[in-house]
């Protein structure tokens, strides 16, 4: 089976719970989430953990031999940077869909806590908040002059072309932020929380900007937008950590051979482990 570690997404989503019965409730389906998880991994050959994040913590539960990482990966050609297109000054997306909880907190933390620190500094800027299936929270943010929600849109590239940093404010959840991998991939600079990224390749002011709290999230998004040398320094970063990690290319040919080794065709070449950049594992305080 590949899986994401569910547990430590609801264990997570605990923290910002403030009602104490809602509270109590999470924690409650957070162990049974737990229970299950471990349960259906006991009972496969193989377990292909989608992060290092994941490995680990299931490390305390299961044999070493039994787990496997192949990363999440993107489309390295279907997402193209566009250095040189005309973007919109003082522009910031954050791209997902709503049916994750995860991105409904993001967007209403970053525009409640976040967003308005930005605009102190920078008047014109404006937010374009781009994913299916907004709720009702998410679409009254639509209600300032400078957030636009959009929606289904037919093509996310057309955002990533326009807007002039990407920002991944995301607090919960666990995995691969496949939005963090499009945005390299992209060539967009990009502004994240350290939980956004866990068990990726992140490292801060050389291919994303990572702040844990919502002045830092706004001083390096508004760093970023005053500085179009500093934001093409980091897309092209992040491009390049996109195209030596997390094309699926050469994942593809990872976990095809992990399910060849399973049925017997052949054993699996062995995986080079990179030295560089580091993987961060556990949000910076």
């Amino acid at each position: 089976t590949e899986i994401e570690v569910n547990y430590a997404a609801h264990q997570s989503q605990v923290r910002y719970e403030e009602n104490p019965i809602r509270r109590f409730k999470r924690f409650y389906d957070t162990l049974q989430t737990l229970y299950r998880e471990l349960e259906m991994c006991r009972r496969v050959d193989r377990v292909v953990c989608v992060t290092d994040v994941d490995r680990d913590f299931l490390k305390g539960y299961l044999a070493p031999e039994k787990l496997v990482v192949v990363n999440t990966g993107v489309d390295t050609q279907y997402f193209k940077p566009g250095y040189h297109r005309r973007i919109e000054p003082n522009s910031i997306a954050f791209v997902g869909a709503f049916r994750h909880q995860p991105n409904i907190d993001a967007m209403t933390y970053f525009c409640s806590e976040v967003f308005p620190l930005i605009l102190d500094q920078i008047p014109s800027a404006r937010l374009y908040i781009v994913g299916s299936s907004p709720p009702d929270v998410i679409l009254r943010l639509a209600r300032h002059p400078q957030i636009d929600v959009t929606g289904f849109v037919p093509d996310i590239r057309d955002y990533y072309r326009k807007a002039q940093v990407v920002v991944v404010p995301v607090r919960t959840g666990v995995g691969i932020r496949g939005k963090i991998l499009e945005g390299w991939a992209a060539g967009k600079a990009m502004v994240a929380t350290p939980v956004a990224c866990l068990g990726i390749r992140a490292v801060h002011g050389e291919n994303i900007m990572i702040g844990d709290s919502p002045r830092d999230l706004a001083t390096w998004t508004v760093a970023l937008l005053r500085s179009p040398d500093f934001c093409l320094k980091l897309a092209k970063a992040g491009r390049l950590t996109a195209e030596r990690y997390y094309d699926w290319s050469q994942l593809g040919k990872q976990l095809v051979a992990t399910y060849e080794s399973l049925a017997g065709f052949r054993n699996p070449e062995p995986i080079e482990e990179e030295t560089s950049p580091p993987v961060l594992s556990e949000p910076r305080t």
